[in-house]
């Protein structure tokens, strides 16, 4: 599939780096790659496409440093998800009350001190018995969660 863009943005990239064709095919053959000026202006035009090499090689010459948004292609258009992936995404949206505890886990946020969410999993500040010499009490998080075992009595019959 060709891309339109690449010969447009190839000629408006040469031209803000304030270099001619000639320019362009000198420094090409600087880096061990032969590129004649009509050949240059072939990829400006449309005629033709450059190998990935010289197209990486231009780009860098270039100063594109995000060749993807250069080129008009959306970042998120080559984003694919496995089936195991959207289960876990199905199974994140359907539990709104987990996306903090989610979060935490894959370290996307820092829980809000005194929080609670889901399964009773708190925040709690707690002060360290031994003061510094300043006089002050040592404050540090603890994060609690439940044991395993708490889902599997909460789930069990009581007994009569």
């Amino acid at each position: 599939m060709r891309n339109q863009n690449i010969a447009k943005v190839l000629k408006e990239y040469r031209k803000r780096n304030h270099l001619s064709v000639n320019d362009v095919s000198i420094l090409l053959e600087d880096r061990s790659f032969t590129a004649a000026p009509k050949t240059i202006y072939g990829w400006e035009s449309g005629q033709a496409n450059p190998s990935a090499d010289i197209l990486l090689t231009l780009c860098d010459l270039y100063n594109i440093t995000d060749i993807l948004e250069a080129f008009g292609y959306d970042s998120n258009e080559n984003f694919h998800v496995t089936p195991s992936e959207r289960t876990i995404i199905e199974a994140y949206r359907a539990h709104p009350e987990m996306h903090e505890a989610v979060s935490v886990l894959l370290g996307c946020s820092v829980p809000r001190k005194g929080s609670v969410s889901a399964h009773n999993t708190a925040t709690k500040e707690v002060s360290h018995p031994k003061q510094h010499s300043s006089g002050t009490n040592t404050t540090c998080l603890l994060y609690t969660s439940p044991s395993p075992r708490d889902g599997l009595l909460s789930r069990m019959p009581s007994s009569a």
